[in-house]
């Protein structure tokens, strides 16, 4: 099954939207979101705009693509909804001197109550999805559909964060026997942040607008090509991370994404690269004169990753690094 729909003959966009979502329950039930890690990687390979061509579509408008867009942010948000219902659970039962078998009872309960919700939002956001594309001319149908699947493959890598942390608690009920409850609160964060950053890449990555400035000419416009590397020996999985942490903190300080791009090299020096253009309507950070803030901007973001081995390349002038 192709990771996105393109001039298919023998797949509609309407199954290509079933597929998805028989996927999606699926990986919800078995805890295997390996499907939805691939589609990420095939589509930063495949360089392929959507979005840009459904708005050529539909004359320069928008709204259907913040439309679909904001399904797959509302998934980011049910996986918040379903931790935080989780967390309070926890939280209710911590003075009840529960046993063992109790803990482990209550945290199967809420495991399923949150494998439910996410199931319920999945289905209910494709009918959704659905029925905003069959309201569209025939030929905008099948770039609509690719660009509701680009941002529910990022959804459902939050799905997967959410299962493997819920996954994860029933393994410290001794801890909570003894009062200690850190696992749950760091579980809650983790889902969290996962969402903050997949509903960051979802509204920054893929969105249509590039803007900077107040329109007036009073603000300059910065622009920046930031490249970061991973050695091959890094998980795929480990790079796109690292690049939707640092998209994150980009859009979080006013940057405008607009573009990017993952390759692997399999040269001499196997090696993942990563390129982020983007744009800046004005300084975020403190930088001297003569200095891009753009620049300041983008190795501010990578000094936040944590050390999973990534390098900025050296800058290549006239073929000499």
């Amino acid at each position: 099954m192709p990771a996105l729909l393109k001039n298919s003959t023998t797949v509609s966009w309407e199954q290509l939207l079933d597929h998805h979502e028989y996927q999606s329950i699926r990986a919800v039930s078995t805890k295997d979101f390996s499907f939805f890690t691939n589609l990420i990687a095939q589509r930063f390979h495949s360089g392929e705009n959507h979005k840009a061509t459904l708005r050529s579509l539909m004359g320069g408008e928008d709204q259907v693509g913040d439309a679909l867009r904001q399904l797959n942010v509302d998934k980011c948000q049910t996986s918040q909804d379903a931790v935080d219902q989780y967390k309070a659970a926890v939280d209710a039962n911590k003075d009840k001197n529960l046993k063992k078998e109790d803990w482990e009872a209550q945290l199967d309960e809420q495991e399923e109550k949150a494998v439910t919700l996410v199931r319920e939002k999945i289905h209910k956001a494709t009918a959704t999805a659905k029925s905003t594309i069959e309201a569209l001319p025939e030929e905008a149908r099948e770039p609509a559909a690719n660009v509701y699947l680009e941002g529910s493959n990022l959804a459902m890598q939050v799905f997967n964060t959410l299962s493997d942390q819920i996954g994860q608690l029933i393994g410290k009920v001794v801890d909570f026997l003894k009062g200690i409850f850190t696992s749950v609160t760091k579980a809650w964060n983790t889902v969290v942040d996962a969402a903050h950053s997949a509903i960051s890449a979802i509204k920054g990555l893929f969105s249509y607008t590039s803007h900077g400035g107040d329109g007036t000419g009073a603000n300059v416009v910065y622009k920046y090509v930031g490249k970061l590397n991973w050695p091959a020996t890094v998980a795929f999985a480990t790079a796109t991370a690292g690049l939707t942490a640092v998209t994150t903190y980009l859009t979080n300080k006013g940057a405008t994404i607009e573009s990017q791009t993952v390759e692997t090299h399999m040269g001499d020096k196997k090696f993942i690269s990563t390129t982020t253009t983007f744009k800046l309507g004005a300084p975020k950070l403190p930088h001297a004169s003569g200095v891009d803030p753009a620049e300041v901007l983008w190795l501010a973001a990578v000094n936040e990753l944590d050390n999973d081995s990534h390098f900025i390349p050296p800058v290549v002038k006239n073929g000499v690094s």
